[in-house]
């Protein structure tokens, strides 16, 4: 199968995606992005990464509601194969890890995985800022 290039970006996983609420740092230009967990509270929050944060997901849909009463909800890609948002002069490896950037973006960790449930797994598409993961 010459040209044949295998993708992790698309594995499905059952029940990989969770709605969680989000705080107001998140917005619908967001998805794609890497979100982490509020510490602390009653209930699951999510915030964009920043730098160093641990990245529990992807932004997959994000649903401000027109009633003010309404709390913001995004829908999180947590487990699969995805791809999440980088700088496009980003410089990963497969085997990275990626903890979170600036505004959501994620950057190379400072060492290779050791946890091969997350990782990086595919580099194709960092010029067009995006970093393929897999995180079982």
């Amino acid at each position: 199968m010459a040209g044949f290039k295998p993708s992790t970006s698309t594995i499905p996983v059952q029940e990989s995606r969770h709605t969680a609420y989000i705080d107001d740092s998140i917005q619908s230009k967001h998805v794609g992005h890497a979100c982490s967990v509020v510490v602390g509270g009653t209930d699951l929050v999510v915030k964009l990464a920043e730098a160093g944060d641990v990245v529990f997901g992807q932004i997959s849909t994000v649903e401000i509601p027109k009633n003010p009463n309404d709390r913001a909800v995004a829908m999180i890609t947590v487990l699969g194969g995805y791809r999440l948002a980088c700088a496009p002069d980003a410089d990963f490896k497969i085997g990275d890890t990626v903890v979170g950037g600036a505004d959501g973006l994620v950057v190379p960790g400072a060492a290779a995985s050791t946890d091969f449930r997350f990782f990086v797994a595919e580099t194709d598409a960092l010029a067009d800022g995006a970093v393929g993961v897999l995180k079982l």
